[in-house]
């Protein structure tokens, strides 16, 4: 069979040529096709030397090491379908699964190998604390796609395994965030309290700084602003010359709840420095944030105007992301401010606006 039979209707003639000489790796599903069309066991165009799972397996550990070696995400991600196909040792499908994984996240694929991967681990009778690290992953990747009750049940999963106290206490921390945006207020209070105390048996300094920061989110959910400021200062402390980013998270809930407490000239310091630090770093999304609740600060002190200059500055900034969600909440915050400022047309403009992105983008906003 010449290359181009090979190839009709399904690849160029010049991509069978480069598979022969090596040029190209192709995924598993173009060697099943290769193997039907020339009526011979997929093992036997891998490597005709072994039987077909051990040839399979045989030449995911090749593409392993190449990929390990050239940092090439196809090659680890072939490694690993191999490696499911040719029913590896568990260490080898998970390791090549961590390898793919440290180069590629966020993409479908990388939620696949997570899935699959969590699936074998689940059915097998040893798991590791790198194993439990990798469901965790899942969990994230759920919870990053906002499918919340998908990432509580691998949190739960992983808390089933008794894992030891650092992996405990991210996947209780993890399940605190989770139940937060679920709008389980009160469980999630407990979550972290649960994790706040095994983070403190523990002396890890930054899980108690993340459980203090949960605490003061869901206190203040649950209307109580004093518990909310007194773990949102804790944690702002503790996150000092551990994780600047989390930190300066920290100081701008704080100048929130200080802004709820009508404390507006305490708070207004905590914005403004936050504002400045995600600004000089280019994290144009988080300055928008701030200068949200800055509008908001000046709005409540009557000084619309002052609060709809701030609101178009934070639109600008969003301009310079894809945080549609951001731009929707300073939408219909600026339809907030025009109505103070009694241009009912304008303000209009800007609800309607602000609806037909949520409505066409499926955005779910507290106005």
């Amino acid at each position: 069979m010449t290359q181009a039979d090979l190839a009709k209707g399904l690849f160029d003639r010049s991509y069978i040529s480069q598979i022969e000489s090596g040029v190209v790796v192709p995924p598993l599903s173009t060697l099943k096709v290769l193997s039907e069309r020339l009526h011979v066991p997929l093992g036997e165009i891998v490597d005709a030397d072994h039987s077909e799972k051990a040839a399979l397996v045989r030449h995911g550990h090749k593409l392993r090491s190449e990929g390990k070696k050239a940092g090439g995400p196809d090659q680890l991600y072939l490694a690993w379908e191999l490696f499911m196909e040719g029913q590896a040792a568990n260490s080898d499908l998970l390791g090549a699964a961590r390898d793919f994984l440290s180069i590629e996240t966020g993409t479908e694929r990388a939620l696949y190998v997570l899935q699959r991967s969590a699936l074998r681990l689940i059915q097998s009778e040893n798991i590791g604390t790198d194993d439990l690290t990798l469901l965790i992953q899942l969990g994230n990747a759920y919870f990053t796609l906002s499918r919340f009750l998908d990432a509580l049940a691998v949190y739960e999963t992983v808390l089933e395994f008794n894992p030891e106290p650092a992996t405990r206490l991210r996947a209780l921390g993890n399940m605190g965030s989770t139940l937060y945006l679920l709008n389980r207020h009160e469980q999630a209070f407990e979550l972290y309290t649960t994790a706040l105390e095994l983070a403190e048996q523990t002396n890890n300094v930054e899980m108690m700084a993340r459980c203090h920061h949960g605490l003061g989110i869901v206190a203040r959910a649950l209307g109580d602003l004093e518990r909310a400021h007194h773990h949102t200062v804790i944690s702002a402390m503790f996150y000092q010359g551990i994780d600047e980013m989390r930190g300066f998270g920290a100081k701008q809930n704080l100048g929130v709840i200080l802004r709820e407490q009508e404390k507006y000239s305490v708070a207004e310091p905590y914005l403004n420095e936050c504002l400045e630090a995600y600004r000089s770093r280019g994290h144009f999304a988080l300055a928008a944030s701030v200068l949200e609740e800055l509008a908001r600060l000046q709005l409540a002190r009557g000084l619309a105007q002052e609060a709809l200059s701030l609101c178009h500055d934070g639109i600008d900034y969003i301009f310079r992301t894809d945080d549609v969600k951001q731009l929707v909440r300073l939408l219909y915050l600026k339809a907030t401010i025009l109505c103070v400022l009694e241009n009912s047309q304008e303000a209009g403009k800007s609800e309607r606006m602000a609806e037909f992105l949520a409505k066409a983008l499926r955005i779910t906003v507290v106005k």
